[in-house]
């Protein structure tokens, strides 16, 4: 219920507004609503005019998608004002606050309107069968995560409900629908074109020209603009956004090393240039691109997985042991030659076994094998003295 006085500008009038922080105060989502006799959400209360207008509302909710904040803290901040000068109220009455999953019976109805991007499935088997990167997994309660190396053309869909525009109650009618792909806070792409499959839903394809440079991570924000006229038409909008997708590192393969013999007892290193399988590790990743990646070796699959730097490999040139290892190459994106902020959980880790035998300590002697007659000829079964060789 807001005091509409007549000589007040747009920006000064009584407001609404509803924020909702995530649990590190950054603002996720917000909807401001304005004193304005020509909103179709306002009627004019009988018998006040001039300075004394006050515009009311009917009951009715307001729905804001918080898929991406789900399992952590959040906040919503609900913020009623007068009108800057102080003189005309606001007046705002709440009721029935409700956190869950969304349904069709959950706020269908409400004359403020409703938006919501849709996740994007998570693909799978994008990853080597060498690969030990687990894909993470969205649990219950969780935040929704970024789908980790879609494949093009990605499809991006969602749902909608219009707010009330025109005096009759109808819904106001959708003018524009814009799909903003973003990283690190830059729109990289907007889509021109949508479809609506059905009443109340809404779709847009990504292709792979659309993003130039596909690294890490890119989540979507949407905008519907809807036309109402209940007096002078105007815009509304209505925003909704959602974690979208990303592209991490996929390695290769390394082909092993051909495998070796030590001498038992007091063995001597025997030294491994691990660099050499570098090229099948990028085996994946196009050659003009391979200088966006870097590549880090462990001793140890925990420290390769979390990029422990006791079990970093100092030395992978000239990398030396004496015995079978298993050895662990981590590939990431190199952060600092793309320009872009670090992605959680966007890496790979390959391991490869390095194969070192013991020399076989034989006997120095062998008793002989004899035979006597038979004209100087004599069939002999080498076997017999296996024991002999196997003894030590």
């Amino acid at each position: 219920m807001f005091n509409n006085p007549p000589n007040h500008d747009f920006a000064s009038q009584p407001s609404l507004t509803i924020k909702l922080f995530d649990e590190t105060g950054a603002l996720v989502q917000s909807r401001c609503i304005v004193s304005d006799p020509e909103d179709c959400i306002f009627t004019q209360v009988p018998g006040t005019t001039g300075y004394n207008t006050t515009l009311v509302s009917d009951w009715s909710c307001v729905k804001l998608n918080t898929i991406e904040l789900q399992g952590q803290a959040s906040k919503v901040e609900i913020t009623v004002t007068d009108c800057d000068q102080g003189g005309h109220w606001g007046v705002g009455y709440f009721d029935n606050l409700y956190i869950g999953d969304d349904g069709p019976n959950v706020c269908s109805d409400s004359a403020f309107g409703y938006m919501a991007v849709n996740p994007i499935d998570q693909p799978s088997g994008d990853y080597e069968t060498c690969s030990l990167f687990s894909e993470p997994v969205d649990p219950n309660c969780a935040p929704a995560l970024a789908a980790n190396n879609v494949t093009f053309p990605i499809e991006i869909c969602g749902t909608y409900s219009a707010p009330t525009g025109n005096p009759n109650g109808g819904d106001a009618p959708v003018t524009d629908i814009t799909i903003d792909v973003v990283s690190n806070g830059t729109v990289v792409y907007s889509a021109s074109t949508f479809t609506q499959p059905s009443p109340g839903e809404f779709c847009i394809t990504i292709n792979q020209s659309d993003i130039s440079n596909p690294y890490g991570e890119f989540t979507i924000e949407g905008e519907l603009e809807f036309t109402m006229n209940c007096g002078t038409p105007y815009n509304y909008y209505v925003q909704a956004q959602s974690n979208g997708f990303k592209f991490c590192p996929v390695a290769g393969c390394p082909t092993p090393f051909p495998p070796e013999c030590n001498a038992g007892g007091n063995p001597n290193p025997i030294s491994y240039d691990l660099t050499s399988r570098d090229s099948d590790i990028l085996s994946n990743i196009p050659a003009s691109e391979q200088g966006n990646y870097e590549i880090t070796y462990y001793d140890d699959e925990t420290g390769a997985l979390t990029q422990d730097p006791n079990s970093l490999i100092a030395n992978p040139a000239t990398y030396s042991i004496t015995t079978t290892t298993v050895v662990y190459y981590r590939l990431d994106y190199d952060y600092g030659a793309l320009g872009i902020a670090p992605v959680d959980d966007c890496y790979d880790v390959v391991p490869l076994e390095i194969v070192i035998g013991e020399e076989p300590n034989t006997p120095a002697t062998v008793v002989d094998l004899e035979t006597c007659g038979n004209g100087g000829t004599g069939e002999f079964n080498l076997e017999d003295r296996l024991s002999d060789i196997f003894l030590d």
